[in-house]
């Protein structure tokens, strides 16, 4: 192989290298549920859609998402999780069936799995 043409095919492996890797995912990505934490990825989004009627002064049907505690402890209808089965979690239904929050903006889909993922994981503080 010649010089200019050993050359040209060195810059063209280098470029289809960089070309080839694959870029960081975001940070916002968990790939492993089990390090979902309430206090680190659940609790912002709870305070962002339910906290107004469930939490601080305000507990509709006795039902306090403010804390993990509360959430365990349940309301008028029982425990709002139940740890590994977020399909058994009235917490997850309501959101997962759009029935909460009744009024304004639902949490999306993604935000939606980040919670069944943390409830499926054990639900860590």
């Amino acid at each position: 192989m010649s010089f200019p043409l050993a050359s040209a095919f060195i810059m063209l492996l280098g470029l289809l290298s960089a070309c080839s890797t694959r870029p960081n995912p975001s940070p916002a990505v968990i790939t492993n549920p089990v390090q979902l934490t309430f206090s680190g990825h659940i609790e912002p989004l709870i305070a962002k859609v339910c906290l107004e009627c469930h939490g601080g002064k305000h507990m509709e049907s006795g039902l306090d998402l403010s804390s993990l505690a509360s959430i365990l402890a349940g309301g008028e209808s029982g425990p709002a999780l139940v740890r590994g089965k977020p399909e058994a979690s009235l917490l997850y239904e309501m959101i997962h069936d759009e029935k909460m929050p009744p009024e304004g903006t639902p949490l999306t889909g993604p935000e939606r799995a980040l919670i069944a993922d943390w409830i499926r994981a054990g639900a860590r503080p």
